[in-house]
């Protein structure tokens, strides 16, 4: 596994952690499930940019990260329509 550093996988971690430090703030402060679901996406797509970043080759895992957290985003938003 051999570091690739890429501004773009870079800037997107950064976005992606503090979205998720700001939805974990949210959840804390106000308790809401979909904050939280939106706020642990942004942390599995953050978590698939560290990977990349670090080299990790298996593209089926990173798939799989972000496949999941695509999937918390649309049940998040789903919870939200049907909620409203």
């Amino acid at each position: 596994m051999s570091w690739n550093w890429s501004l773009i996988q870079t800037v997107n971690l950064v976005f992606c952690a503090i979205i998720f430090a700001i939805g974990y703030a949210s959840f804390v402060k106000k308790g809401s499930k979909i904050i939280w679901d939106i706020g642990t996406a942004f942390g599995l797509f953050g978590l698939s940019h560290v990977l990349s970043i670090a080299g990790f080759e298996n593209q089926n895992i990173l798939l799989i990260i972000i496949a999941i957290a695509y999937l918390l985003v649309i049940s998040a938003l789903l919870k939200a329509l049907i909620l409203k």
